[in-house]
């Protein structure tokens, strides 16, 4: 009785194991034809365009390149505010006229 239950365990252990070898195949040789295109088309680009780079394609590339470089870096903090501006002079002082009439009387003497 026990015997059977060993085979059967042993049989799944198998089935596992070969799936679980399939699998790991299956995904490199994934990765294998993924890495290979990316070696294909840099390849082909460097050859076709290494001497006259068409105009856009540096700005893309750029475009590609920067967000990844950034991927490990903090944001760069906001500029600081601007200062207050400084409280407004206070007015100079006026020079006070005043008209003084002086009025002479018949005497010819100031009146007050």
């Amino acid at each position: 009785m026990y015997e059977n239950t060993f085979r059967i365990i042993n049989s799944i252990k198998i089935k596992v194991h070969s799936v679980s070898k399939l699998l790991a195949m299956l995904m490199e040789s994934i990765l294998v034809l993924f890495v290979k295109n990316i070696a294909c088309i840099t390849w082909g680009a460097w050859t076709l365009y290494r001497d006259h780079p068409p105009p856009g394609i540096l700005q893309s590339i750029v475009l590609v390149i920067r967000p990844m470089r950034r991927l490990g870096r903090k944001p760069p903090l906001p500029p600081p505010p601007p200062p207050p501006p400084p409280p407004p002079l206070p007015p100079e002082p006026q020079p006070v006229f005043r008209l003084v009439l002086s009025r002479r009387g018949t005497n010819g003497a100031n009146k007050v």
